[in-house]
């Protein structure tokens, strides 16, 4: 991992680990001209917490290009792929607040474990809209089984295009059913 992200995630735990800044977020900033790596992925470090969560819901705010819809980035991935700390697979279902009408699978596509052409999430853009957003995009991540620990792997679209590089990660809480705050990273 490159000084900048190391960087990144030095600030975003000092910040984190101040009392009286603890928050429901992780916010995630890569750079603006973020590069992504030759196989077209970003993936996280663990985060790891005290008491078992059932999922997260990712708020894109910024992309790597400036494509928009309705005033918010357009976002799209190929594949999210989850694992424990045992590097076991964490299955989940995906949700989200805007889709595209006539491209990819919808978040389906984010864990089928493919990176065709044909299977991604895009959200909705320039006409191409089956679920309009009134807020940022989010797409809502619940796993099979509560899970203590784990990361994230963003695989990029084959055009590499609106991929997120600013973002929050909101914990949810008991079964899925609300947000709660997060208990401070082990």
């Amino acid at each position: 991992m490159n000084n900048l992200l190391k960087k990144t995630f030095a600030l975003l735990l000092f910040v984190w680990s101040m009392p009286a800044l603890h928050a429901q977020n992780y916010n995630i900033e890569l750079p603006r001209y973020f590069e992504i790596d030759d196989a077209a992925t970003w993936t996280s470090e663990f985060l790891t917490f005290e008491e078992p969560i059932e999922g997260f819901r990712m708020t894109v705010f910024a992309t790597n290009t400036s494509d928009t819809y309705n005033g918010f980035p357009v976002v799209a991935l190929a594949e999210v792929d989850i694992t424990d700390t045992n590097g076991d697979e964490v299955t989940y279902t995906a949700t989200t607040n805007s889709l595209a009408k006539n491209a990819g699978n919808g978040p389906a596509g984010l864990f089928d474990n493919s990176t065709a052409e044909d299977s991604y999430y895009h959200s909705a853009y320039n006409g191409n809209v089956a679920i309009s957003p009134d807020e940022p995009v989010y797409i809502e991540f619940r796993f099979d089984k509560p899970q203590k620990a784990f990361k994230y792997k963003l695989v990029a679209c084959n055009d590499r295009k609106d991929f997120p590089i600013h973002y929050t990660l909101s914990l949810l809480g008991e079964k899925g059913k609300k947000p709660f705050n997060p208990i401070r990273p082990a």
